[in-house]
């Protein structure tokens, strides 16, 4: 599981919860790592992106995201 948010405590939340539900998140403050992360073709098969923090352009990162290869396999809401 990919979790990207600008805020620490989000990322440390879903990560703590997503292990205890037996997944393997990585997760990063930045949404221009986790494409690089993509882009060297780690593979995940669940993103989780905060797209309400404009300022960092992850909206532009989901849509880069889902350009990659592997992008349009990973499930989308809102």
């Amino acid at each position: 599981m990919l979790i990207v948010d600008d805020n620490a405590s989000n990322c440390r939340i879903l990560t703590l919860q997503t292990r205890q539900w037996g997944m393997n998140p990585r997760d990063t403050q930045d949404g221009a790592k986790a494409l690089e992360w993509l882009r060297a073709g780690k593979q995940f098969d669940l993103a989780i992106l905060d797209l309400r923090n404009a300022r960092h352009g992850w909206s532009h990162a989901a849509g880069e995201i889902r350009k990659l290869p592997d992008g349009t396999a990973l499930p989308s809401c809102c």
